[in-house]
């Protein structure tokens, strides 16, 4: 990161954060808290969401925070949670869309059910919440970050639903620079990040799985990234070497780097899987 994030950009600033009851979502709101954001923390569990507020209040007794479940799939309740914003501050100046879902599965194994839910989560609940927000963000003239990851870069082997969800926040960020005026929008494109131990994966039957992976960077450094990111209102942000090497070469010589990745069969994304839940 180039620079750190300042308390004179951020005091004030309202950012709604989804996906923000564990991860990476969360360390953003401890990253944003001390330096006076009002931060509005939203995912879909009630309980897990409480959780998490109670404990960022414990560590920021004095930060200024509200929380709100939404099951950002459904735009009613997209609807609801920017009117929660809105009603409890005033204004919105930033939206990260933090929230995802994972899978692993082959095109031929993976049942429609999956490849429905990946693309609900991964791109119309951004997309929904968007829509709902935009008033807000074009009378604040604010900024739209997306967290997507190397797989928003290039389509890869066993994960291409996903990688077909992440690629869509592109175009959806370019979309809204071109229609909305007065907001910015990036994606900030993520190497693998440490995940915490319950988070899960649908498997290609429909199940879901916890995991372990090999990781690069931890979940504050990942948040931290994203900030910074949105802070300096990047239209695309790349946090590793090999993902900005990946774009470069997928920009120059995309043959070279299908050859590469169809020899490695998969083994990029390839994950210890636990018990099925």
């Amino acid at each position: 990161m180039k620079s750190p994030l300042t308390a004179r950009f951020w005091h004030s600033r309202v950012v709604l954060i989804t996906g923000s009851s564990r991860g990476i979502g969360l360390q953003m709101a401890r990253c944003l808290l001390p330096l006076g954001a009002c931060v509005v923390i939203t995912a879909r569990q009630t309980e897990s969401l409480t959780e998490a507020e109670k404990r960022l209040r414990q560590e920021f007794p004095e930060g200024q925070m509200s929380f709100f479940a939404a099951d950002l799939t459904n735009p009613q309740e997209a609807a609801l949670l920017v009117a929660h914003t809105l009603e409890t501050w005033g204004h919105l100046n930033l939206l990260v869309h933090n929230a995802g879902l994972s899978m692993r599965g082959s095109v031929e194994q993976t049942v429609p059910e999956v490849v429905r839910q990946v693309i609900e989560v991964n791109f119309l609940a951004a997309y929904w919440l968007t829509r709902e927000a935009g008033a807000a963000l074009r009378a604040s003239g604010g900024h739209v970050e997306f967290v997507s990851s190397q797989a928003g870069l290039r389509g890869f082997a066993n994960v291409v639903p996903y990688s077909a969800a992440k690629m869509s926040l592109t175009a959806l960020s370019q979309g809204l620079r071109a229609e909305w005026k007065t907001v910015t929008a990036g994606v900030a494109y993520l190497g693998f990040v440490e995940n915490d131990p319950q988070k899960t994966l649908l498997q290609a039957d429909g199940s879901t799985t916890t995991y372990q992976r090999p990781w690069k960077m931890k979940q504050q450094e990942a948040a931290r990234f994203v900030l910074w990111a949105a802070q300096h209102k990047k239209k695309k942000a790349v946090s590793t070497f090999l993902g900005k090497l990946l774009a470069l070469l997928q920009a120059w010589l995309p043959d070279v780097v299908d050859w590469v990745i169809s020899r490695g069969a998969g083994r990029l994304h390839r994950v210890t899987k636990n018990a099925k839940i």
